[in-house]
Parts: C-alpha cells; structure tokens; sequence
C-alpha cells in the first residue's frame, strides 16, 4: 500500500503543467523588435577584507569598497554607512 501511495505522489508530480504566460501590464517588457537601452553603469559595494579580533574571534570588522551611488541613492532613499 505505501508503494503504491508514493507511485501516485510520484506519477502526479511529474505531470506536466500548463504553461503560464505573464498577464499584459505586470511587466513592464519592451515589444519584441524593439532597442533595448543599457542600463547606467554602477558598482556595487565590495568586500575587501575581514578584521577578526584575536582576543574576540566573534567581533568583526568588515572593510569594505563603498561602490558607486545607485540612483536610490541619488534620491536619497538609502546610504552605505
């Protein structure tokens, strides 16, 4: 009985299943034929080293590469402290 039962968990899990298509105005994608634009150029902040505390192996200092701003940013919505 059991085998049977994980035949058909089985069997109905790998049916395949319709395929979706998104909804027109969900996203926002360009017709197809059309240029797309780059987007601006931007660096990300980046680790650059790990102080660990000898006397605390638990206390880290993260030094890190600020980047560039993001446009967030540019608008003030979010700053790298």
């Amino acid at each position: 009985m059991p085998r049977r039962f994980l035949s058909l968990i089985l069997s109905i899990c790998l049916l395949p299943l319709p395929q979706v298509y998104a909804a027109e105005g969900l996203l926002s994608l360009p017709v197809p034929g059309t240029m797309v634009r780059l987007s601006p150029a931007y660096e990300p902040p980046l680790l650059k080293g790990i102080k660990v505390h000898p006397d605390n192996p638990f206390r880290f200092e993260f030094i890190l590469d600020k980047g560039n701003e993001t446009p967030a940013v540019a608008k003030g919505e979010s700053t790298l402290a």
